[in-house]
């Protein structure tokens, strides 16, 4: 059964890769290629979403990245489900730990009447251990940000 399980979702991965933007693509794929590689990135879960982000082409500089939604983790407001893409970097409350700020890459809908979704991030702490996908609760997320046009490298 567990088997099962393990392909449905890696079908739905693919889906999520073929629904992306070719932006959003590029960070999925980026993201898959670090774990697949097993490499760590020591810090929190920001360090590893940024690394991946660069990684990808798309740096924190003018240009390369955009913000499309802000809100406050305390207040709100928060993203709808339909304002969110494979591939972009979210924060949000990680309601099963403690209600504590999160970075991660969103993947896809699991469960979207149930704001469920699977998503690509560190578990944080400096832990030894490459990114992974997990299921969270993404009923605040409070900023999305996304790849830009523009890619490191390109004119």
């Amino acid at each position: 059964m567990a088997k099962k399980a393990t392909a449905t979702a890696k079908q739905s991965r693919i889906q999520a890769v073929r629904l992306a933007t070719d932006r959003g693509r590029k960070i999925l794929q980026t993201a898959q290629a670090m774990i697949d590689e097993g490499r760590i990135v020591k810090g929190s879960c920001w360090d590893w979403v940024q690394a991946v982000f660069n990684r990808a082409g798309f740096p924190n500089k003018r240009g390369f990245r955009r913000t499309a939604f802000k809100g406050s983790r305390k207040s709100g407001p928060f993203a709808k489900p339909a304002q969110l893409q494979p591939g972009d970097w979210i924060y949000h409350v990680n309601h099963q730990y403690r209600g504590v700020p999160h970075s991660a890459i969103f993947v896809r809908w699991v469960d979207r009447s149930r704001n469920m979704a699977e998503t690509l991030s560190y578990a944080g702490s400096r832990r030894n251990k490459p990114g992974r996908y997990g299921i969270y609760d993404l009923s605040n997320v409070y900023r999305i940000i996304r790849p830009a046009k523009r890619l490191a490298g390109s004119q």
